[in-house]
């Protein structure tokens, strides 16, 4: 499981769209389908508005290879891409600094 960030929910008339985390594929920046070694889609599972951070976050399934902090990809929601930032397999909010400070989950 890992969880990503959409980096702009604008389509191309202008609405903003909010991902409801049905399915929706992961595709490469070239609009390719991701898919894993077995040739399995990769796809969001859940999706909502963080408003600690004020972004969409997506949750789903992607090779491992793919699935490092800052890889770019796209979600397709209602045939357009959108661009997705992969956060990691961590949560993008962190209210104490810890990651910035280089310190481990409850290390104080």
């Amino acid at each position: 499981m890992c969880t990503m960030t959409v980096d702009d929910q604008t389509d191309s008339q202008g609405r903003t769209r909010w991902m409801q985390g049905g399915n929706e594929p992961l595709c490469d920046l070239d609009g390719n389908t991701i898919m894993d070694s077995h040739q399995r889609v990769s796809r969001v599972t859940t999706a909502g508005y963080a408003p600690s951070i004020a972004k969409m976050v997506l949750m789903g399934y992607l090779p491992r290879e793919m699935a490092t902090a800052g890889t770019k990809i796209q979600v397709m929601y209602m045939n357009e891409y959108f661009p997705v930032t992969v956060v990691g397999t961590d949560g993008p909010f962190d209210p104490e600094n810890t990651r910035l400070k280089g310190r481990g989950s409850g290390t104080p």
